[in-house]
């Protein structure tokens, strides 16, 4: 019945308020700027090739080893792009949370997010040589 009595030196008051992930991520301006950027660059993606499919009847997403394009296909395999995007980006989007929550690993973060920014971008680049 020691357990009871309670501890012999007296334990320091201290109030955490607990914060929520989200909160914490919009007040920091850098990691908002990135994971915005990497969702208006994929919306743009989308937006482009959901334009870029009724022009066309077919397009090669492809080249040969020789360096000649494939066998052209259906124009809307270019969907699978802002597909393979959104994907990304939602795991960079959830990595980057899970890293972001300890403030050793930040930079850990900022990196996934930044590749969220990055992978788009490509991707843009992608449509612009298939589609121009």
């Amino acid at each position: 019945n020691i357990n009871e009595m309670g501890s012999l030196t007296p334990i320091a008051p201290r109030s955490v308020y607990p914060t929520f992930l989200l909160a914490r991520l919009w007040a920091d301006r850098p990691a908002r700027y990135l994971v915005l950027a990497g969702f208006t660059l994929g919306l743009a993606l989308l937006i482009w090739v959901s334009l870029a499919i009724p022009v066309r009847s077919q397009v090669s997403l492809g080249y040969l080893p020789s360096g000649e394009p494939l066998d052209p296909g259906p124009a809307a395999s270019l969907l699978l792009l802002p597909v393979l995007n959104g994907l990304t980006y939602l795991t960079d989007l959830l990595g980057g949370l899970f890293f972001y929550r300890r403030p050793d690993q930040k930079a850990l973060a900022y990196v996934l997010w930044a590749g969220g920014v990055i992978t788009p971008i490509l991707m843009l680049v992608a449509v612009g040589f298939i589609t121009l």
